[in-house]
């Protein structure tokens, strides 16, 4: 997760982490991973996470807008990444009643 233990990305993860307990046998781990703007998490994802699936990781949209300046602290190739979905629906206030 590219947020610190009580930012708004890990909130999301811990309930999407629930909502999948539902359908693997497997212990799902959250971790914070904060560094670069979300650089950190993305680096490690691309280099270093299994690419079996076992490891998803939530990335702030400004991890993409990095990669497209191609700072040299990218260790990532954008086009490399999937989407699998979002925890959040962002057209409308979480609270709002209208």
């Amino acid at each position: 997760i590219v947020s610190t233990t009580s930012g708004g990305l890990m909130i999301h993860a811990r309930v999407l982490a629930k909502h999948m307990a539902k359908y693997t046998s497997e212990n799902i781990v959250i971790r914070a991973m904060p560094g670069a703007t979300g650089i950190t998490a993305a680096n490690y994802l691309y280099n270093a996470a299994p690419k079996d699936g076992s490891e998803i990781g939530t990335i702030d949209s400004r991890v993409f807008i990095h990669g497209v300046t191609k700072s040299n602290t990218i260790q990532y190739d954008l086009t490399k990444f999937n989407w699998l979905g979002s925890a959040v629906d962002n057209r409308q206030e979480p609270f709002d009643e209208t």
